[in-house]
């Protein structure tokens, strides 16, 4: 019987999971459908939380909230805005915004990259038209090459905890390799 890491599904969604525990949890999500999904639904739900945050309430809805534990509901958004604001910060490093639609929404694949100098991840369209690259454990804000299928399609820098990401368009078209290249590591997928 496979263990669900439920309870982690909706705290890795509002980044509050250390760098090995998120790390643990993607990886189960990658192989269970049932996790992705969830893990998709708890995102959703961050968005929706972070988007409410800056929408002005109705007199009925302002009575509702009253109600309820103002507590909770403060700490939930405050914890999403913390994050997309986290979020926002890296998605300066890159060209265009990540396809949060198309993550949700549409199909897509993650294939592990391995090898030295960190950890990541290459989240594609299954039909290639854009990849999402996730990392971890790099180094410091050092520079690193993204290649898909051989070629260079961008960079990334890594935050000062030595993190990364970066969202690329391109030619739809099968992906067969992916690579985060930097001057002291190199991380890989292989799916030839």
């Amino acid at each position: 019987m496979i263990e669900h890491p439920t309870g982690l599904l909706q705290s890795l969604a509002l980044g509050e999971l250390d760098r090995d525990e998120a790390f643990a949890v993607m990886q189960h999500a990658d192989s269970c459908a049932e996790c992705a999904g969830e893990l998709a639904d708890a995102m959703r739900g961050v968005a929706a939380l972070a988007s409410a945050a800056g929408a002005e309430l109705l007199p009925s809805a302002k009575t509702a909230v009253r109600q309820r534990d103002s507590r909770w509901l403060v700490g939930s958004l405050a914890a999403a805005a913390l994050l997309l604001g986290v979020w926002n910060v890296q998605l300066e490093t890159t060209s265009a915004s990540v396809p949060v639609d198309a993550l949700v929404h549409s199909h897509f694949a993650h294939h592990a990259l391995t090898g030295t100098g960190g950890q990541a991840k290459l989240i594609q369209a299954l039909d290639g038209s854009w990849v999402y690259i996730v990392a971890t454990g790099l180094r410091p804000l050092r520079a690193y090459d993204v290649l898909v299928d051989g070629t260079k399609i961008g960079s990334l820098r890594a935050d000062l905890t030595g993190n990364a990401t970066g969202y690329w368009r391109r030619q739809a078209g099968k992906i067969a390799s992916a690579a985060l290249a930097g001057q002291d590591s190199m991380l890989r997928w292989d799916g030839r």
